[in-house]
């Protein structure tokens, strides 16, 4: 497990200060740990899940890319489809009005 004083560790360099040895002292003078302090176990999980994020942003991005094409297919499939409806729809008035003028004669 990641130890208590890494969980302190401030990424702004505004707010923190470094020394020769890598610690960090903050505004409030506890010192902090950078990734040097790490053990090579903690570094290699950290590595892992660094890893993990860039996989799973990537195939978050290609699982998006996806998702707006099948959407722009659907979108394109609806706009046929009602299209094709209008024309039925124009097609029966036609055959029903051409039905009504025969039934007059």
């Amino acid at each position: 497990k990641v130890p208590v004083a890494v969980a302190s560790v401030s990424m702004d360099p505004v707010r923190s200060t470094g020394d020769l040895t890598g610690q960090q002292v903050s505004k409030g003078g506890m010192k902090s740990a950078s990734l040097k302090d790490l053990c090579p176990e903690d570094k290699r999980r950290i590595a892992n899940l660094i890893k993990e994020l860039a996989r799973v942003s990537e195939e978050k991005e290609v699982t998006e890319e996806r998702l707006k094409a099948e959407q722009e297919s659907f979108e394109k499939k609806i706009r046929q489809l009602e299209e094709q409806n209008e024309l039925i729809i124009k097609e029966r008035e036609d055959i029903l009005l051409k039905s009504d003028l025969f039934s007059i004669k």
